[in-house]
């Protein structure tokens, strides 16, 4: 969730995608147990998590030019992908 907004996904899907993602969901750590992740500590805009996901998703992302930065932001913190493009 990011400001109160409930994102969903599938964990399979965001672990894949990402290394953050992949060592919070692993299982030996009880990772599978997590139903929510609150991710306000690393961006407070839901537009911005919202763009990621779709991505994550779809390989493609339309993002106000306001946005770009703290998008890009996130992924650094978040993903890492072979291919970013915006």
């Amino acid at each position: 969730c990011v400001a109160d907004r409930r994102f969903p996904a599938h964990k399979v899907v965001l672990a894949s995608a990402s290394t953050y993602f992949a060592s919070l969901f692993d299982p030996s750590n009880d990772g599978d147990r997590i139903e929510m992740v609150d991710m306000t500590s690393i961006t407070c805009c839901p537009l911005v998590t919202n763009a990621i996901l779709d991505f994550v998703y779809t390989s493609q992302v339309q993002l106000n030019g306001k946005y770009v930065s703290e998008a890009l932001s996130v992924k650094t913190w978040l993903i890492s992908f072979s291919a970013w493009v915006m």
